[in-house]
């Protein structure tokens, strides 16, 4: 996304949408962040290890259930230890 270009957002179906024509996303190239200045301060160095070991949205983003084992749910895994 850039500045300037329209989004539409549809919480009811659950959907984003960018308003980008297909000539334009073809032109673009990716955008490429400078994160070397970002390693230090804002407690970063606290969390570098929970940031290095979160799991992906689609397997809950949690960093603290990696060893919860696979097709388990967290609050499953959760009772059974209480």
């Amino acid at each position: 996304m850039r500045d300037g270009d329209v989004i539409r957002l549809d919480a009811v179906a659950g959907t984003l949408e960018a308003r980008v024509p297909e000539a334009e996303w073809a032109r673009r190239k990716p955008a490429t962040a400078d994160l070397s200045r970002n390693t230090e301060g804002y407690g970063r160095e606290l969390f570098a290890a929970a940031r290095a070991n979160a799991r992906t949205a689609e397997e809950g983003g949690s960093c603290f259930s990696a060893a919860i084992p696979a097709g388990t749910s967290e609050t499953v895994a959760a009772e059974a230890t209480t």
